[in-house]
């Protein structure tokens, strides 16, 4: 604090004394004028207050310049006030200090610091430090991330109050992160979040009603929690609708939506687009194009675009003919577990000892039920949440 602001401080406090108001009573008389949001007598009985010693009138200046109320916002000057409190033992200004080294507002960040303030005030149960702890541990930020820590600072942080954990934990048990997996449980954590217009929580929320994870199975209700979704800019929502369009061989709106994430590198988007691309389903059929985004997929780790690419290397369809790349691919997927990928081997091996040709990719239409067809999307369900 400059000397400018201590002169201000030492006059107010002598106002203080001429009037004979105490500390206490100057802070109750400011929570007055700031629930009326008479905002600048607020901050003149705050600041009268916080001269006299009164902590809690120094942390609602704090908070003031924190959000901008009655002042023109200032993180750096809010942290001084709040820094003072929690450096006097304040458990709510510990909190606030921790968060903003943890997320850097108003200063650079300082996970070590962030981590002794926030420690201070999970010790004394405030819900807030506890959540930001659960935070560090999840995101391994200044600590060892460690699921199991996360998850028990986010459940400490639901204990004391602080709801917005929930959130943290429905996912947790969603994904199996830090605790056994649980879709009911997460389902009803995530819900409340969802129908109050949480993007991820609606996505998240409509992946359940798609697989019947945790509740009832309910294509109508998945579409309608993954629409609000993307409307509500979670655009990874998009990408289960591009999957649901496709399940329901509404191939052109399946494209839609799935292109632009096989562009953005996601393998079985790109894995999609590639087979949309083969069989001309939604798309103008172009074995190019189908090539390079199996190609694509197959580099991301994509084993059914790489069972694919096989067949079309093998039987020359869309790229140069190169039988000994095809069935490496083939072997590939085989050793990854593809039992369809180790039936065409065996079959072109059979084949090839009788001198016969043997065209890979029509058996991969036969084995593969949703090949060019509607497909179950409980598959990508799996892989998303495994």
């Amino acid at each position: 604090m400059n000397r400018t602001i201590y002169l201000i401080a030492m006059l107010l406090a002598f106002t203080m004394k001429v009037y004979g108001q105490s500390s206490e009573e100057l802070y109750q008389e400011g929570q007055k004028y700031y629930n009326s949001k008479n905002y600048t007598k607020a901050l003149e009985c705050f600041s009268q207050a916080a001269a006299g010693g009164y902590e809690e009138a120094r942390v609602q200046i704090g908070l003031m310049y924190y959000s901008g109320w009655g002042v023109e916002k200032n993180y750096r000057t809010a942290l001084n006030y709040l820094t003072i409190s929690a450096d006097n033992g304040h458990t709510f200004a510990c909190s606030i200090v921790g968060g903003m080294y943890l997320v850097g507002k108003g200063i650079s960040k300082d996970y070590n610091k962030a981590y002794k303030y926030l420690q201070k005030a999970a010790e004394k149960g405030n819900g807030l430090a506890l959540y930001y702890l659960g935070d560090m541990y999840y995101n391994g930020q200044g600590v060892q991330r460690d699921m199991k820590q996360a998850f028990y600072y986010y459940k400490q942080a639901v204990e004391h109050q602080y709801n917005n954990a929930k959130f943290d934990l429905g996912k947790m048990y969603y994904y199996g992160d830090g605790v056994n997996k649980n879709y009911v449980t997460a389902f009803n954590y995530l819900k409340p979040f969802a129908d109050n217009d949480n993007g991820e929580a609606q996505c998240l929320i409509g992946t359940m009603y798609i697989g019947g994870k945790g509740v009832a199975q309910d294509d109508q209700k998945a579409y309608l929690y993954l629409k609000k979704s993307a409307d509500n800019g979670f655009q990874y929502a998009n990408y289960f609708l591009g999957l649901m369009y496709y399940s329901e061989q509404n191939y052109g709106k399946a494209f839609d939506y799935l292109k632009p994430f096989a562009d953005n590198d996601e393998p079985d988007a790109q894995y999609y687009v590639g087979l949309m691309y083969y069989t001309g389903n939604g798309v103008v059929q172009d074995y190019f194009n189908a090539i390079y985004y199996f190609q694509k997929s197959t580099n991301n780790g994509n084993r059914d675009s790489q069972t694919l690419l096989g067949c079309c290397y093998y039987d020359g369809q869309g790229v140069t003919k190169n039988t000994s790349l095809g069935k490496k691919y083939l072997a590939k997927s085989a050793e990854q577990g593809d039992k369809y990928a180790k039936l065409i081997l065996e079959e072109i091996e059979t084949e090839e000892l009788k001198g016969k040709t043997y065209k890979a990719i029509d058996k991969v239409a036969g084995y593969i039920p949703y090949f060019g067809v509607g497909w179950n999307i409980g598959k990508a369900i799996y892989e998303f949440t495994h």
